[in-house]
């Protein structure tokens, strides 16, 4: 691990190992510490904030599933950088890799639905109208639907979903036609490559880190607008604005893939189709 992204993370044993959502200064977020904007309306149920309690009940849910799989893509992460000293001596450590990325994956694909779930509550003119199983279907109900669907809420939907959809179709080409996401390794930096029999034969063959880099770029986009679109609607207090960020021993490797991603982006040589 480099040294200016060590933890230095202090919570109790069960604190550390979960993960949790916590309380925020808005001007000091830590390593320790990632914020999307509808980890905002996150409360425990126990500490409900009353003024906006009559819509909290609803929204807190999906905002802890968001915070979540942030807590298991960071896990993730953890894992893929450990095994990276390792490829040159072991060969096991793609076997892991390849799990690591599938699993990566599937949390992405759940922190989308999670921000469509928060979205489809209040984006319809009645509770219910619209789809909040998925953001995908959310996305298809709006653009049926354009009438219903509240002005705050138009230009998110409208907005750039190009890596939600390509990050869906490698989600769903796994758990749908049994493909099966492989790491491949030169000895220094980890690659994806998921192949299929039908054409075209590669859908993905490239540096693995950016890859993970964008998800979790374009994840952290798409919550921070449906962020500002409920917040536009339902007049959420500014004095709630950046107080929660899902908080852990291995967050700060979600701001490590960041900032180190393009140092394992060696392009890969030319290689032909099968």
């Amino acid at each position: 691990m480099t040294t200016s992204f060590e933890s230095g993370y202090s919570g109790t044993p069960l604190f550390r190992a979960l993960g949790t959502l916590v309380n925020i200064n808005s001007a000091d977020i830590s390593f320790n510490e990632y914020y999307i904007g509808l980890l905002d309306y996150y409360d425990n149920w126990s500490e409900m904030d009353e003024e906006i309690s009559h819509y909290q009940t609803v929204l807190t849910h999906p905002a802890e599933s968001l915070g979540h799989c942030l807590v298991t893509m960071a896990t993730h992460c953890y894992i893929l950088f450990e095994v990276l000293p390792t490829l040159d001596e072991d060969a096991s450590g793609v076997v892991i890799a390849s799990a690591m990325i599938e699993a990566y994956l599937y949390s992405v694909r759940k922190a989308y639905d999670a921000i469509g779930s928060m979205v489809a509550y209040r984006v319809a003119g009645r509770p219910g109208q619209a789809p909040s199983a998925s953001l995908h279907d959310l996305i298809v109900w709006g653009q049926k639907n354009p009438n219903r669907v509240r002005p705050e809420y138009r230009e998110f939907l409208e907005s750039d979903f190009s890596e939600f959809y390509w990050f869906r179709g490698l989600r769903d080409k796994i758990a749908h036609q049994g493909l099966s996401p492989v790491a491949h390794t030169d000895g220094r930096q980890l690659n994806l490559w998921l192949h299929s029999a039908q054409k075209p034969a590669w859908i993905a063959r490239e540096p693995l880190f950016p890859v993970l880099r964008r998800a979790l770029i374009d994840l952290t986009r798409v919550g921070n607008a449906a962020a500002a679109a409920l917040k536009s609607e339902l007049g959420f207090p500014d004095r709630r604005h950046q107080t929660r960020a899902v908080s852990g021993i291995y967050i700060h490797y979600l701001h490590r893939l960041v900032a180190e991603a393009d140092q394992f982006a060696k392009p890969l040589p030319a290689f032909p189709p099968r």
